[in-house]
């Protein structure tokens, strides 16, 4: 029993300094630097499939009804005015002479997705750089929309953007992934060692050695 505490103490160890790496990791904003993905949601398409909405995290879920803006599925029923919710955007028309750039994004100023394109996407997103900021996971990714229908319905529009990229292992991690796995080897060798209760009990050892010299002994005529 005293083996299987310590094993225990070991394991919460190991665990304690995983999740306080993945902690100490996830504390600085996270910049979307992976291959561009493009998506579109067509003319009258039906904003509530899932195929006619961009999944970027489980909170921010962007699309767009026939008519009006781009808003956040996720936490919106429709556009409004600080849509999409939960999002921040940063141009060169809310700041001029700046590298729009995810990577140069503590630069950037950001503002509410309509004010970022002057309050016109129709004129004012389509080719443009812009920086979008997802405030409660902050992750800072690069967008440019490619198409944005006007008029007064369809919805259709359409963007590139990037996406994360896988992080390698930290210090911090790597050595409680050893942990852990250090204290898997242990556990299981001890198991292995441990004697089986199924052989029934051992006899004392006087008990074996007598009957060891008794088999040795020489048998008389």
């Amino acid at each position: 029993m005293r083996g299987r505490h310590r094993m225990g103490g070991f394991a919460a160890c190991c665990a304690a300094g995983l999740f306080s790496a993945l902690g100490a990791a996830s504390a600085a904003p996270f910049v979307w630097s992976g291959p561009s993905l493009a998506f579109a949601k067509p003319s009258g398409a039906d904003f509530t499939l899932p195929q006619n909405q961009d999944f970027l995290t489980p909170g921010v879920v962007i699309t767009r009804a026939d008519t009006q803006g781009i808003f956040n599925v996720a936490l919106e029923t429709g556009f409004a005015r600080t849509s999409p919710s939960g999002t921040e955007w940063a141009t060169d028309l809310n700041n001029p002479g700046q590298t729009i750039a995810a990577a140069n994004f503590a630069a950037l100023s950001f503002t509410t997705w309509a004010l970022a394109y002057a309050n016109s996407p129709t004129t004012n997103a389509v080719g443009r750089n812009a920086v979008v900021h997802l405030v409660r996971e902050d992750v800072y990714l690069d967008l440019r929309f490619t198409g944005f229908q006007g008029g007064v319905s369809g919805g259709a529009f359409s963007y590139l953007r990037s996406t994360p990229v896988p992080e390698p292992a930290t210090g911090g991690q790597a050595l409680a992934g050893l942990c852990a796995l250090a204290g898997l080897r242990r556990a299981f060798g001890a198991a292995e060692r441990r004697p089986s209760l199924r052989a029934g009990p051992r006899a004392p050892a006087c008990a074996r050695s007598a009957a060891a010299r008794a088999a040795a002994a020489p048998r008389r005529a």
